[in-house]
């Protein structure tokens, strides 16, 4: 299919709700003060919160008042926190067929050149900067690529979900273009624009303005794009009948967008909570600005600059002449010294308690941000419980992201061999992810131990519980070097009946 036609508004509007969305989740997830007085800045909608406290800014910017205001970076936290414990340990990349009794050497070279790959385009840091961008905005592109003037090896692009116009069939990417500003001249928006469809990619050059497309123009009217091919056919190239990039959603389903397959953001709908967050820590830091000492003198002990210039008082003086007055007043005409109370407790329990309920309503444990409980003792199970929401969200991200790294992986075994002529087959790799190998020591080997003392596992079975990631090859070699320390008597007749 062509790419946009000439003047229309970009984005297009059919994307306006979905986009409006992803603005207030960055609003959110950058933390600029200005972005959140723009969004809350008109009438508050329907079901909304009254008055919020980003919207009263607003008015009183209007009005020419100063409005001191904090900003939490709750969201931003959670982004980021998601994205650590989704993919904060290396994730194992395995192609099936260069394991097992009889490895295929073909797949054993392949495996070892994808590992190779995965360092070359950096994928550990690519995927948790992907995966904070997916949290935050409730989706994201990766995007294979290569350009042989800056890499000899295949490239992996992290594409945001503001950027990019998809179309979808039965729930699946197929098709998206990808846009991006390189330039701005004046009131010219200049746009570049790649369009992925199946079997092909097409670029195009636009001058526009804010709102609008604009007008098709030659790519090399731009040096960004002097160089680009207006169309490649990824087809007869590459031998990929569908697209390159792949959408990973967030969480679904999007709530505001039922029966879309965009994703959601983390903090969908945690709005008006992050927002009295911000007033209550806005509140907190008034209290301490009021709360500073004051000293109040008498008029004798300030010092005049000059007729119409004023009168200030000197901290630093020692020394202050004697005042002529009524002894029944005399207590009261030293230096007095203000304190004003600062409401510490009650803001702490106010704020501790909405960061509480903003993290779990977006699917995590408080403990996984640093948070402890109310000081009492729990037990291990208890423990257990609160990380499990953590866990469970992760793991339920997570299946979303592995189908589509995998495909993401053999796409770029399929550009290594076609555009850097690697010569290698590409092999479809599994994909584990590191959080699901952790385990508690102790739990693990009191499991273990009254499995054993039941006598209800083989030792093999005992093994893989202990670790899961390994595979046969491995887990043989383990029972037999155990077999041999406790000198236990090997079939001979391997296994037969």
């Amino acid at each position: 299919m062509p790419l946009p036609l000439n003047d229309q508004p970009w984005p297009p509007t059919a994307l306006a709700p979905i986009m409006g969305d992803i603005t207030t989740a960055d609003a959110w997830w950058t933390g600029d003060p200005n972005k959140l007085t723009a969004i809350h800045g008109g009438p508050t909608p329907r079901g909304g919160r009254y008055r919020s406290f980003w919207s009263r800014a607003k008015q009183a910017q209007d009005r020419g008042k100063s409005f001191d205001r904090v900003h939490v970076p709750i969201a931003s936290d959670i982004a980021a926190t998601g994205a650590d414990l989704l993919f904060g340990d290396e994730i194992d990349i395995k192609v099936p067929e260069a394991h097992g009794e009889k490895p295929d050497e073909a797949a054993v070279k392949a495996e070892a050149r994808l590992l190779e790959l995965a360092d070359l385009v950096a994928l550990q840091p690519t995927l948790l900067e992907a995966a904070e961008v997916c949290g935050a905005l409730g989706g994201v592109y990766l995007r294979p690529t290569w350009d042989p003037a800056s890499a000899a090896h295949p490239l992996l692009a992290v594409i945001h979900a503001d950027r990019a116009v998809p179309e979808w069939r039965w729930g699946r990417l197929a098709a998206v273009t990808f846009w991006t500003v390189i330039a701005t001249e004046n009131d010219t928006v200049w746009r570049h624009l790649e369009r992925h469809d199946p079997g092909s990619i097409t670029t195009g050059l636009y001058a526009g303005d804010a709102t609008r497309l604009g007008v098709a123009m030659p790519l090399d009217k731009r040096p960004e794009t002097a160089g680009y091919e207006p169309e490649i056919n990824t087809k007869a190239l590459l031998g990929i009948d569908g697209i390159l990039p792949r959408y990973v959603p967030n969480v679904r389903p999007n709530r505001r967008h039922r029966g879309t397959p965009h994703g959601r953001p983390d903090t969908q709908g945690l709005e008006p909570l992050m927002d009295a967050l911000d007033e209550a820590m806005s509140s907190w830091m008034r209290d301490i600005e009021l709360g500073k000492r004051r000293i109040i003198v008498p008029n004798e002990f300030l010092q005049r600059a000059g007729r119409g210039l004023g009168a200030g008082f000197d901290t630093d003086q020692s020394v202050f002449s004697p005042l002529d007055l009524d002894p029944a007043h005399a207590a009261n005409a030293g230096i007095t010294l203000v304190d004003f109370a600062i409401r510490t407790q009650d803001h702490l329990a106010t704020t501790t308690e909405l960061t509480r309920q903003i993290i779990s309503s977006a699917g995590y444990s408080p403990q996984s941000f640093g948070m402890q409980g109310d000081g009492a003792a729990i037990t291990a199970t208890e423990v257990d419980a609160n990380e499990g929401k953590s866990d469970r969200t992760t793991d339920r991200k997570g299946q979303y992201w592995r189908p589509q790294l995998v495909d993401v992986l053999l796409d770029l075994q399929r550009i290594d061999a076609a555009i850097f002529k690697s010569g290698l087959q590409a092999f479809r790799p599994q994909v584990e992810f590191g959080h699901q190998h952790h385990q508690d020591p102790a739990k693990t080997a009191e499991t273990l131990n009254l499995i054993g003392m039941a006598q209800a596992a083989s030792i093999e079975t005992k093994v893989r519980m202990l670790h899961p990631e390994w595979d046969t090859p491995q887990v043989d070699a383990e029972v037999a070097a155990i077999k041999a320390e406790q000198g236990l008597a090997v079939d001979p007749t391997g296994g037969m009946p």
